[in-house]
């Protein structure tokens, strides 16, 4: 886990409260004690910073790079398969390869999910750059206001430079609606006034000179235009043969770069494509283990075990409950998930969608995760779907079912249709041929997905992204998951042998998968033994997270009316399903988040000590070392009704 900041004061004022203004900055946001910071001042009187944790294995104890002539930091895991090994750490080779070819190369030739920040010197002052990977994963925020320019791959830290801040949270309670309604935002807005995320692939530039004159905010390769399509492409015809040698060749770098790593084995398609790209390319015995949560009763659980079997990996197969164990949690333990999660995913995702348990540890484990796979599948339907009357409503429930407990009020439900308007425009003017997969890379992977991959336990290597197969999946109007199949067909046919969790193929594709005699009905398990103890929470404490809503929901009242809480009250428990767990309990985290309800002490790393760098870092030290020690009313009346009801029969 590493995060950045690079900040540039506009006048002197502002740059005699930077200090200051980190140290707020990180005493509120940061939830775990990082294992590294950098705090390093630069020309002109901006900032470097970095916190990181278990990046040791990725070979960046330090996610920095610092010379005479630039500065750059590292979030994420880029792999450099297309750059000569050279001297010097990865962050080190980064500098090197943005300095010779630029930023434009290096979105074309590094692999991986990242994001880079980066200073360098100018004949007449300094230029800040910044850019992430094609995917989302590792999305970048930025202000720029009067007084400071900001830019960093966590939106919390950037926000330290609003006007109002410190001393107020000053969220956005428009943005935090889409929890309730669906689960995570969509858009560029983040939940804090002025902080707003980079497209995906966006490349951000920015020129100071030391007269103090400051160039325009250049924003260049903006989202999806730089996967626009490729006209002529027939993914009927493709040879996925070189494509898999891609990604076998990114793997084949980080053995030879000594990253030891495992690989998360699912009941899904994507973990499963991953795993056939491994084994096509030899690479399974290099897998220290392949690991699934669950009990013996989920559906993961139940395929993971078919699939290594048919794999021969059974010895190297883990099986533990992780966050889908069936232990039910206790009313004091859902209260840390609850009062912690906002702080730690800000908001771009429900509580229930990240981990059972706040994090205690950051790990040194490196995992291989089939995550990016959902950009070159259509399960969810054809371009057609996002075309015509109605499809912004249609949009709006792609992910997860609309507003299913009736929350939003009607200007809530207009502004997020706003927002889906905007998106739309922006991508049919990006010259993107597939809808669908454009609007799940710019909605779903930029935001959900950031704020899962951004603030992981440990470092995950999202395998299966390839910004040469996803050119050509937008290129194409409806791929169904045609990609999926043949390229499990090319790698491990005897993966089409084992039939999928819940869900068949793709209607186009399962007629492919009929003609050749591998069409497999689906097994079938119930989402609940997924997540049994996310059901069972639901069944006891809903009642008692509606009281809370309704007694400290004062932020979020033009979004969701009080009389809309109490109808909900009244309404009986069953029945309902995982849309309505996440998106009550993402309304209760966004209400946590707006009233400053902090966590009473921040997880620290179990025997780890924290190492500074950096000219200008006893402020930042004083932010990461020190507990929070602010009591928080609002944060006390949830932990009294989840406990109070806990001891209700």
């Amino acid at each position: 886990m590493n995060h950045w900041l690079i900040v540039v004061p506009k006048d002197a004022g502002a740059a005699d409260a930077i200090s200051e203004r980190v140290e707020a900055g990180l005493s509120q946001f940061l939830y775990y004690k990082p294992e590294r910071v950098l705090a390093h001042r630069c020309s002109l009187g901006a900032w470097l910073v970095s916190t990181s944790s278990g990046t040791g294995a990725w070979a960046m104890d330090w996610p920095v790079a610092i010379n005479s002539m630039a500065h750059l930091a590292v979030g994420g895991v880029p792999t450099l398969e297309n750059i000569e090994r050279g001297v010097g750490s990865i962050p080190e080779r980064l500098l090197f390869a943005i300095r010779e070819y630029g930023a434009e190369w290096i979105q074309e030739n590094v692999g991986g999910s990242f994001s880079v920040g980066w200073m360098r010197a100018s004949a007449v002052g300094v230029v800040v750059e910044a850019t992430a990977d094609f995917s989302g994963y590792s999305s970048c925020f930025f202000l720029d206001n009067q007084s400071y320019f900001a830019v960093g791959n966590r939106a919390s830290y950037v926000a330290a430079f609003r006007p109002r801040f410190p001393g107020s949270n000053d969220v956005d309670p428009a943005t935090m609606s889409w929890l309730p309604g669906t689960t995570m935002i969509m858009g560029t807005r983040t939940v804090f006034p002025g902080v707003d995320r980079l497209r995906a692939g966006e490349i951000l530039r920015v020129r100071f000179s030391s007269d103090g004159t400051i160039g325009p905010l250049e924003r260049s390769r903006t989202g999806s235009d730089h996967l626009a399509h490729v006209p002529g492409t027939n993914i009927n015809r493709m040879d996925f043969g070189p494509i898999c040698d891609r990604i076998g060749r990114r793997m084949r770098w980080c053995a030879n770069e000594g990253i030891a790593f495992d690989a998360h084995l699912t009941g899904g398609r994507d973990t499963r494509l991953a795993m056939g790209i491994l084994a096509n390319q030899g690479l399974l015995p290099s897998v220290g283990r392949f690991t699934t949560s669950g009990t013996e009763k989920n559906g993961d659980v139940i395929v993971a075990r078919q699939l290594a079997k048919a794999m021969g990996v059974e010895s190297q197969h883990e099986v533990s409950a992780g966050a889908k164990g069936d232990r039910a949690l206790a009313a004091s333990e859902i209260y840390k998930v609850l009062v912690r999660s906002p702080f730690i995913y800000e908001c771009q995702l429900t509580p229930f969608d990240g981990r059972r348990f706040p994090v205690t540890r950051i790990s040194d484990d490196v995992t291989v995760m089939g995550g990016g796979g959902e950009i070159y599948r259509q399960e969810w339907g054809s371009t057609a779907v996002l075309r015509g009357e109605g499809r912004t409503r249609r949009a709006l429930g792609l992910f997860a079912k609309y507003d299913p407990l009736r929350l939003l009020s009607p200007s809530a439900t207009q502004y997020q249709q706003e927002i889906i308007d905007e998106e739309f425009h922006f991508l049919e003017g990006a010259d993107v041929v597939n809808l669908p997969c454009a609007f799940y890379l710019e909605e779903r992977m930029s935001n959900w997905g950031c704020g899962h991959f951004n603030n992981a336990p440990s470092t995950q290597l999202p395998i299966l992204l390839d910004r040469g197969l996803a050119r050509t999946v937008l290129s194409v109007a409806d791929v169904a998951e045609h990609v999926h199949f043949e390229m499990l067909h090319h790698c491990a046919k005897e993966l089409l042998e084992i039939p999928f969790l819940n869900s068949p193929w793709a209607e186009a594709t399962e007629k492919m998968a009929v003609s050749l005699g591998l069409a497999k009905d689906p097994i079938r398990v119930p989402i609940e033994h997924s997540f049994p103890w996310q059901f069972d929470c639901y069944r006891r404490l809903r009642n008692a997270v509606v009281d809370f809503c309704l007694a400290c929901g004062d932020a979020l009242a033009d979004q969701v009316p009080r009389a809309n809480l109490e109808r909900l009250r009244q309404t009986p428990i069953e029945p309902f399903g995982s849309a309505q767990i996440k998106m009550l309990f993402g309304l209760c985290g966004a209400i946590l988040l707006a009233e400053n309800a902090w966590s009473r002490k921040r997880d620290g790393l179990e025997g780890a000590d924290t190492v500074f760098r950096g000219n200008r870092s006893d402020a930042v030290r004083r932010a990461v070392t020190d507990d929070p020690q602010r009591d928080s009313a609002v944060a006390a009346e949830l932990e009294r009704l989840l406990l109070r009801a806990d001891e209700t029969p």
